[in-house]
């Protein structure tokens, strides 16, 4: 979580600005940055290794989608910038990004596999 605030802080000093802040620390934190700390404490330490690499890696993929339609989209957007929340963009966002992020979680599981091994790691 704490590197995903980092990155933050870098993206908005060197491109984004400095608008939504500090909600921006909040959402990316504590949605990206804690579905991948739960991996962690629920692999012990050692993600995505052996023949569960790629569920781990789809699990992710499946969580990701979720916080940007519905806590971006569904709350912060129209509280930080104005607007009127619309469910049906918001169920269709999700129901089309399951498949994609799913199958990419599993490849960049899979390819973060190879990459340890290549570097011994």
């Amino acid at each position: 979580m704490l590197s995903l605030v980092v990155f933050d802080v870098l993206a908005d000093a060197a491109h984004y600005g400095w608008s939504g802040q500090p909600l921006f620390f909040i959402y990316e934190g504590l949605t990206y940055g804690l579905f991948i700390d739960l991996i962690i404490v629920i692999t012990k330490g050692r993600p995505f290794e052996g023949k569960y690499a790629a569920l781990q890696g789809a699990l992710v993929g499946f969580l990701w989608s979720l916080p940007d339609p519905l806590l971006w989209e569904g709350f912060l957007r129209p509280f930080m910038y104005g607007g009127i929340v619309n469910w049906d963009k918001i169920g269709f966002d999700i129901l089309m990004s399951f498949p994609f992020t799913i199958i990419v979680g599993a490849i960049t599981a899979l390819t973060s596999v190879r990459v340890a091994r290549a570097i011994g790691a």
